[in-house]
């Protein structure tokens, strides 16, 4: 369980970072960017 929410949050921090999703704030980066990546990838 742990390894698959921290991959989706280096993977969402990789790849979202770099693009328009810059506009995420990186002190809540956590919680927050691991839902975003979960609802997005799936």
């Amino acid at each position: 369980m742990a390894m698959t929410w921290v991959w989706g949050l280096r993977l969402t921090h990789n790849y979202f970072g770099r693009e328009k999703w810059q506009w995420v704030p990186e002190k809540i980066g956590g919680s927050t960017i691991c839902v975003l990546s979960m609802e997005n990838t799936g």
